[in-house]
């Protein structure tokens, strides 16, 4: 059966929730969404045909004015190989799931932290009281 909550409990619960309302706020400000421009350097026939054949001297550099800049850049960026919507669909699904599991991942780490601080201030200070009882310094 459960026991009623003491005060350190609710105290904990408060903040947990607020650092879970916290981690998900921040989750959707950086959360990952689609580039228009990579949307449309997939959807380009330029684009499709430098799939199928090598890049050369300055084309390699995504910081360049050739055409396609920013599938290249998210190809160097995050060491992808995006020739299809499909797999720029693939590969935002895995950020957002690596994101949501890393976000979700400290959020349990630090509330879990806080627990176990506040249990062994508590064991403490019951430790430092049973002492005084006894007479001991």
């Amino acid at each position: 059966m459960l026991e009623r909550l003491t005060g350190a409990h609710r105290l904990w619960m408060m903040f947990s929730g607020a650092l879970l309302a916290s981690a998900i706020t921040v989750l959707v400000l950086i959360w990952p969404g689609r580039d228009p421009a990579v949307t449309a350097d997939l959807a380009s026939p330029v684009c499709q045909a430098l799939h199928d054949r090598p890049l050369l001297g300055d084309e390699r550099d995504p910081e360049s004015d050739a055409p396609c800049r920013a599938l290249r850049t998210l190809n160097e960026h995050d060491h992808a190989t995006v020739r299809t919507s499909a797999d720029y669909d693939s590969l935002l699904t895995r950020k957002r799931a690596r994101l949501a599991a890393t976000g979700l991942l400290i959020w349990a780490a630090v509330a879990a932290l806080v627990y176990l601080l506040g249990w062994l201030s508590g064991r403490t200070v019951q430790q430092i009281m049973r002492r005084r009882k006894r007479g001991g310094t």
